[in-house]
């Protein structure tokens, strides 16, 4: 009942959500709904990072819904609820019902802004809390949950690949706490199923890869490591990524390049990024309850129950090679909000109470998790009314405008993806362009038709803000749609004389 009135919650929310924001859902834009439309087509996906499962679910979401974005929040709506599904069940195969009630219940108030997320985060999420829960189905690992384990943590990699924490923490309970206290020679024999389901499940990928470019595992990961460690402090940016293509070919030569600056860096990343972690996304005023929850949980449990955090510990520290960004934690978080009503409902022995004490201690624990709970709740809502307070309606406006105006097949340099996709125009990255000449040139070379400048690109390139003029009189530069609020410019760009001014313009 609790999903049902948050699914019917998230839909209602996500009607007022009409267009992808410039943070998370760039990504959006850039690579996933492109690769979504490239694989129901029968292409190749170009984003390296990651695996073809949520482009291609994406897709075929989108054939029943037709509007790509529509089907990008859905999907991350119906994650949502379903990942939250999976964390009740496994919470209470381990542990109990009213726990993994309580958990549930936190877990929804703090992740509500991502549920509306067109991203892969929720998707990802929902993956990884099936596979934990097929692993603890019915409270035991059995050998046939150990292939249902390895089917989902297969599909979970070839969501993100850094869902290889899931299959090295499922080697490392088995072999160094064996909770079902197995023989060597049947652990190991679990463990060659395990990793035999895990293999097939992404050798049709893996084939096909090595079959289009050479590249069996794909991935660029190692570049968002590298801009991190040496890059700018707290700027991690495609201009940033660029730049470590150009020096770096691999996570070895990363690593290397200044090991003890890589292994200081790192060391401190635990404690900035753990410090992070719980006010940013365990937030006020869960976090105060999460070491007194670790203090009394960990004491007590059995080895399964331990084994179950064997996943968030190794997740964290992998996630420590990079920036802190809350969103990459989200399939983590429920087994530190679970801390929060085991320390409220779990940890307090009431046995020397009277009876008119038990029921004011239960009282006191039920008030202070529900002023919990309607803290998290409330900043879920304000982020909510903020993210869709911040959308650029305005491209909306601008690809309505361009359409049918605009070559599909040309290009346009902006620095974010959005309103090319919208107006199925390649887009070619903003440049560090300083001068308007220098922007022209690149331009040329990249025989770009269209440039978007708004206030954003003012923000990052401040040197070009003559741009922001539609009244200058620009070489090779024809203004074709002019917002004034905010301040949006689209211009045709020009390269013989015979070109110039034959667009009129397009007004708003």
């Amino acid at each position: 009942m609790l999903s049902f009135i948050v699914l019917i919650g998230l839909l209602v929310a996500g009607s007022f959500h009409q267009m992808g924001g410039y943070g998370v859902e760039t990504d959006f834009y850039w690579a996933y709904a492109p690769d979504a439309q490239r694989i129901v087509h029968g292409e190749m996906p170009q984003e390296p990072g990651v695996g073809p499962l949520y482009p291609l679910t994406l897709g075929v979401l989108n054939l029943v819904i037709g509007d790509i974005f529509v089907a990008g929040k859905t999907l991350s709506v119906l994650s949502t609820i379903l990942c939250g599904l999976f964390t009740f069940g496994f919470v209470r195969s381990l542990f109990n019902a009213r726990l993994a009630f309580f958990t549930l219940v936190l877990w929804f108030a703090t992740v509500l802004p991502w549920a509306l997320v067109a991203s892969t985060d929720m998707f990802f999420s929902m993956l990884v809390a099936a596979s934990i829960a097929s692993l603890y189905h019915k409270g035991v690992i059995s050998r046939r949950n150990i292939v249902f384990s390895g089917i989902f943590m297969g599909l979970t990699y070839l969501t993100r690949h850094n869902a290889v924490v899931l299959p090295i923490g499922v080697v490392l309970i088995l072999i160094l706490l064996n909770p079902e206290s197995w023989s060597l020679s049947l652990r190991l024999r679990s463990l060659a199923i395990f990793a035999g389901v895990f293999v097939l499940v992404n050798l049709p990928w893996s084939i096909i890869q090595a079959l289009a470019g050479g590249d069996a595992v794909r991935s660029d990961s190692y570049l968002i490591i590298a801009s991190h460690f040496y890059g700018r402090p707290g700027v991690v940016s495609s201009e940033d990524m660029r730049l470590a293509a150009k020096q770096f070919d691999s996570l070895w030569s990363v690593v290397t390049y200044d090991f003890a600056h890589f292994v200081k860096h790192y060391l401190s990343n635990i404690y900035r990024h753990f410090n992070d972690f719980l006010t940013t996304s365990v937030k006020f005023p869960a976090f105060l309850f999460v070491a007194a929850g670790a203090l009394t949980l960990f004491p007590k449990i059995n080895k399964r129950q331990l084994s179950l955090f064997f996943f968030p510990a190794l997740s964290f520290l992998l996630l420590c090679l990079v920036h802190y960004e809350p969103r990459y934690y989200l399939y983590i978080l429920s087994f530190f909000v679970l801390l929060v009503p085991f320390f409220l409902f779990e940890s307090f022995k009431e046995e020397m109470l009277s009876e008119p004490g038990k029921r004011l201690s239960k009282a006191l624990r039920g008030v202070v998790f529900a002023v919990t709970a309607c803290f998290l709740l409330f900043f879920s809502v304000k982020e909510v009314k903020q993210n869709i307070a911040q959308e650029p309606r305005e491209l909306l406006k601008a690809a309505a405008a361009l359409h049918g105006k605009v070559d599909p097949r040309g290009t346009i340099i902006a620095r974010k993806p959005h309103l090319g996709f919208l107006s199925k125009l390649q887009t070619i990255y903003f440049p560090e362009a300083k001068s308007v000449q220098e922007l022209l040139a690149f331009a040329a070379a990249k025989r770009a038709d269209y440039l978007l400048y708004g206030e954003i690109e003012r923000d990052r390139r401040p040197e070009l803000q003559e741009l922001l003029d539609p009244g200058n009189e620009l070489e090779r530069m024809t203004p074709i749609f002019v917002l004034d609020n905010p301040k949006t410019i689209v211009y045709k760009l020009n390269y013989s004389t015979a070109e110039e001014g034959s667009d009129g313009g397009i007004g708003s």
